[in-house]
Order: structure tokens, then sequence, then C-alpha cells
């Protein structure tokens, strides 16, 4: 109050003192006015155009696939151009080959994707069939996007197909696995029947199952006892049912490999933190796996949780197929043969922070670290196809992560956080 009051008195007297020349009192208002906004921390708000663009989130899987090329002509006719988006099972930016598309389609997954660019709006695309994943309202009521939808494909299409085959990748003889195929049918009569078969091990097996009329999915299972060490062939095929729109989803083939002994993997780390409490109880019981655990406590004193024991004496590294270092100081690695198990066949897995990495591993990294710490906020972005990971998928951030100079000239980027490199292999 006592600032507006100034101002009006300031004003008052500059018309006094000025009023024989009006150019000298505008300026000197002008001035006045200025202050008094500076002085009170006056806004002026002037509303811009919103600059961000509009998405089109474009459908490529199997039922839509006749009909994207006319979609993307018509969006090619609007202006501005929206930005493009492709999406089945996972998200891409740039279209891929038809031949890796039209597995499923997960549209929950595409718009949180999508929302996650902040765009000005999301034009979906698609014929509106979610067959892969979870397809709760939850999951995008927090989307605060506006998402136009627009309907493609074909009424009452008629199609089955072997969506996903979930099996273990390694298997040893004696064991027992069990298969689930994941089978999506619509358009069919109701209780009109197929049959799965599945070619495995040099034999023939069958399950007969009931086709859906609506958009819906069904797993079938199978057990199989192991035998012989070896790589094996399994091979999914549906019968064939008139008037289907695609046979070519029909069949699946997949490997697995029955190995002599487990895989042997060493753990080693000298500071323990989340990860070594996740990560120790599921290598131990992973029945795929033969684990050893050193965890450093002081020099030459280490500690073998598995065995809840103390030990002087430290493993062989090239007794083990996959050695993984957690949390390490480079310098200070008790095995100098590092590179020379990795030239044998060795798999290296280097996680958590590092301390003063040396030159031997810079050389063996994919990645390029130096020994700064930075802190890390953003989501991790999933680049590549990877275990069961997919291109758009994001996992929670990492604490922090050592400062990242470059990556090697064959290195495998899997993920990024921030555009920064954090997970890839060679």
């Amino acid at each position: 109050m006592t600032i507006l009051f100034i101002s009006i008195i300031a004003l008052v007297l500059t018309f006094l003192l000025y009023r024989q020349n009006l150019v000298s009192a505008l300026t000197r208002v002008f001035t006045i006015l200025v202050l008094a906004g500076m002085i009170t921390n006056f806004n002026l708000r002037i509303k811009t155009k919103d600059q961000r663009s509009t998405i089109a989130l474009i459908d490529i899987s199997m039922s839509t696939m006749p009909f994207v090329d006319r979609a993307q002509e018509i969006l090619n006719q609007l202006y501005p151009q929206p930005d493009k988006f492709y999406f089945a099972e996972s998200v891409y930016r740039n279209r891929p080959d038809p031949a890796i598309n039209g597995k499923a389609t997960n549209i929950i997954k595409a718009l949180r994707s999508t929302a996650a660019k902040d765009p000005s709006s999301i034009l979906l695309i698609s014929d509106g069939n979610h067959n892969y994943g979870a397809a709760s309202i939850s999951d995008i009521e927090n989307i605060n996007v506006p998402v136009y939808c627009y309907s493609i494909g074909l009424d009452n299409v008629k199609d089955q197909e072997i969506i996903q085959v979930i099996h273990p990748w390694y298997a040893y003889p004696g064991d027992s696995i069990s298969i689930e195929v994941i089978i999506n049918s619509q358009g069919f009569d109701i209780n009109e029947k197929s049959r799965l078969a599945m070619f495995a091990f040099d034999r023939e097996f069958h399950r007969e199952l009931i086709l859906s009329n609506s958009p819906a999915q069904q797993s079938i299972f199978f057990s199989l006892p192991v035998k012989a060490t070896g790589e094996y062939n399994l091979t999914f095929n549906l019968s064939s049912k008139p008037g289907e729109v695609n046979n070519s989803n029909n069949e699946y083939q997949t490997v697995i490999k029955v190995l002599a002994e487990r895989i042997k993997v060493l753990y080693y780390t000298e500071h323990l933190s989340f990860t070594s409490r996740f990560l120790l109880p599921v290598l131990e019981s992973d029945e795929q796996t033969d684990l050893t655990a050193v965890i450093k406590l002081s020099d030459h004193i280490y500690f073998d949780p598995v065995n809840n024991k103390s030990r002087s004496v430290l493993p062989v590294l090239n007794n083990y197929d996959v050695c993984i270092f957690d949390n390490i100081n480079a310098t200070r690695l008790p095995w100098h043969n590092i590179s020379e198990i990795l030239n044998q066949g060795t798999g290296i897995i280097v996680m958590g922070l590092i301390e003063s990495p040396n030159e031997m591993l810079i050389k063996i990294l994919p990645i390029k670290i130096s020994n700064a710490v930075i802190a890390s906020i953003k989501p991790v972005q999933i680049n590549a196809h990877f275990f069961k990971w997919n291109p758009g998928d994001e996992l929670p951030p990492f604490q922090a992560i050592n400062r990242v100079n470059g990556v090697q000239e064959k290195a495998f980027l899997i993920a990024n956080t921030e555009k920064i490199p954090v997970i890839a292999y060679m």
C-alpha cells in the first residue's frame, strides 16, 4: 500500500512540474511505472501459441496392415505435419520392416510411451484390438494429453494367431520343462475348435482349443521331459481355418538348449547394496545357475553369502561361464586376468558404480566411463530388444551413474537415461 501511495504522489508531482512539456512528463511517468513494476515484482504475461507437436500413433499390427498406407496418405495432407510413431507390441520411431510387424497389439503401452513425450495431442489410429499386455483403465488414467481415436481395419476379422511362446531358454537332462503358448483368436463361430501341434525332441504333441468370436487370448500348456543334451528346435502350428485373413501367424518357432552342466556364475562385490540384496536371491534360486558369491570385507578377507562362511582363497575366474562385478574399485580388483578370460569366452558383466576405472576396464567396457559420479533422476529408456525388454519400455531411474565419455565402436546400446548410454554390450 505504501508503494502505491508513493507512486501516486510521484505521478502528481511529475504532472505539476512538467505540465508545460508533455513529452518530458510522459517520459517520467513511464519511468515511474517501470520502477514501480520492478519494485512490486509485476509480471506481464503474454499468452503464446503451444509449440508442442501432435503425435500420430499408428497401429501396424497384422489386422491393420492393409490400411496403414492409406492412413499415412491422409496424415500427409495435414498441416502442420504430426510426428509419426508406430506400434504393435512395441513402439517404433520409424516404421519397421513389415517382416517384424504384427505379432500383437499393445495399445496401453503405446499410449503411455507417447504421452511421456509431452505432445499437444495424440491421434490414435488403430482397430482397437488390444491383445498383448495388461489392459486396465488405471494404466492410462494419468495421461493428461488429449487422445483422438480413429478406427481402421476390417469388421469381424476371422483370425487365429500364436502371439508368444514362454519357455526356459536352457534345460538340463532329467528336467521337466513347462511351455506356455499364448493364442489370440477372433471372428469364429461359438464353440468352433482348432488344433495346436507342437514338434519337439523328435516327437509331435497336440492340444485342442476353442476359438472365440470376439478378440480373446488363451494359454495352452505343454510339459515335456528332457533327456539328451543339444540344441532343439520347437515348432508350433495352428490348423488353418476357412476364411482366415492371415495364415502366416499360425506358426511359431523357437529354440531351447539342453546343457550338460548348469551355468557357472561368479558374483563379486566390494559394497553391498540394494542390487546385492535383490540379485543374490534371484541367482541362488535360479535352477539354471550354479552360483558362487564373494563379498570383500577388507584386504584378503572375503565372505561367501551362499554358504554363510568366510573364505581367504579367491575362486579362479577361468572356472566360470559368467563373472559379475558389482560396485567395485577397478584398481583394487584381486584378479588381473579379466581381459584374458574375456577373450577365452567367459562373459563379463560390470554393474553398479565403478571407482577408479583403469585402462584395462575402460578397454573392455562397451561404455567409456570416468571416475566422476553424477545424479540420475530420469527413467531409463529401453532402445532395443533385449531379453524381456522392448523398445519404448521404461525402467526406474538409477540413483547415480558414472560420467560417460563415449561408447566403443562395436558397442550395442540397449538403454539410456537423459540421452546418456547406461546399458550396452559387446
